[in-house]
């Protein structure tokens, strides 16, 4: 029972920026605890669902183009199974993640940096409390672990619609980055394209030339 005010918004950007908010640009949207608990169960019964993310991205009517909760925040209910992990993968993002639920034997490691197995050097561990809070600074390395018996969830609030607009989010995953760099290959970003579009740009790039 009980429930929790997490109130996070863009002030801090709005301050930096010296500007004020002078056009609305979202309404409220209710998610119901049972809608989104019932999501999950059907991803985790899917076929082919990431164990990397298993949880529900909270969007928005108004944010059709970056799936986000606001033009600036999102926001993803997510569930770490019982005696599972969440391999490293980073994002230039800020996260806030807010504990909504965990055992102990929950918790998250961090660091600027991985090794040759996908193992973060040097982590910070950060124990999940039910309640507790902690910040994955941008561009740093994150892994989610569950030693416990029972799922943990986590409310990651993130400036990432802002990034998802300007297509700079860059996020990664470990797995992802060794495979292409036993390939002997290094990628400028994870900005996903699609075959025709990139074929396309290359046309525009040899017209000009």
């Amino acid at each position: 029972g009980g429930a929790a005010l997490y109130w996070i918004h863009d002030e801090p950007l709005m301050e930096y920026l010296g500007v004020e908010p002078g056009k609305k640009k979202f309404e409220p949207t209710l998610y119901r605890r049972e809608e989104l608990l019932a999501r999950v169960e059907e991803i985790s019964h899917s076929k082919g669902h990431s164990s990397n993310r298993l949880g529900v991205l909270l969007g928005n009517a108004a944010c059709d183009q970056t799936k986000t909760l606001t033009h600036v925040l999102w926001s993803l209910l997510n569930s770490i199974p019982a005696q599972s992990v969440q391999r490293a993968h980073r994002h230039n993002s800020v996260a806030l993640d807010l504990c909504v639920s965990a055992k102990p034997g929950v918790y998250t490691l961090m660091g600027r940096e991985v090794d040759a197995q996908g193992f973060i050097v040097d982590p910070i561990r950060c124990e999940w409390t039910p309640g507790g809070v902690f910040v994955t600074p941008p561009g740093w390395w994150h892994s989610h672990h569950n030693e416990s018996d029972d799922v943990a969830w986590v409310l990651p609030i993130q400036d990432a619609g802002l990034y998802t607009y300007q297509r700079t989010l860059d996020i990664r995953f470990v797995d992802d980055e060794l495979a292409l760099h036993a390939a002997g290959r290094i990628r400028g970003s994870a900005f996903a394209t699609t075959d025709e579009e990139y074929a396309d740009m290359r046309a525009v790039a040899a017209a000009g030339r």
